[in-house]
């Protein structure tokens, strides 16, 4: 004969046993805790004051590079210095570095400046581990990167191939 108590006890572990598979479930195919990142370490030959490296996600296309914390696509920003800074980011999605001068309106957002003229002056980048990216100077005021590490770079107007016209 079987005793209340027992049964309790049982369907408890039984209980207890469908909460563990339940729980490894989902951390297991979670997008949020399963998602990897990287460290990108980005810096400026010759350091550079007011000045900032930013991230846009460019996953779903084109970036607009909104920077508020509403914009799903803005990942954030890091002081641009010849030290360098490290951002995380996620492995294997497609990102823009823009580097934004304050108080230049050529490089950074300004009057006149649209986003087809900041794309132009951004880096797509494709990280598979941590990596570094620098720029090294200057050419009709577009900047020329290095990088170094696990990163796939080109110009951030490859964005434009992933849109198809309508």
């Amino acid at each position: 004969m079987v005793s209340w108590g027992s049964q309790m006890r049982r369907h408890a572990g039984v209980f207890a046993f469908y909460c563990m598979v339940s729980i490894a479930i989902n951390l297991i195919t979670s997008p949020s805790l399963a998602a990897q990142t990287a460290t990108l370490r980005v810096s400026i030959e010759g350091g550079a004051s007011n000045s900032k490296f930013k991230f846009s996600d460019a996953s779903k296309g084109c970036p607009k590079y909104h920077e508020s914390s509403l914009s799903k696509e803005y990942l954030g920003a890091v002081t641009a210095s010849d030290e360098g800074a490290s951002m995380e980011l996620p492995v294997g999605q497609p990102i823009h570095v823009r580097y934004h001068a304050m108080g230049d309106h050529i490089i950074g957002v300004g009057p006149g400046v649209g986003i087809k003229a900041m794309r132009t002056r951004a880096l797509q980048v494709l990280l598979s581990s941590d990596a570094e990216i620098r720029i090294t100077g200057f050419e009709d005021k577009v900047p020329i990167w290095e990088t170094e590490g696990a990163v796939e770079a080109k110009p951030a107007t490859a964005c434009e191939e992933l849109v198809s016209p309508e």
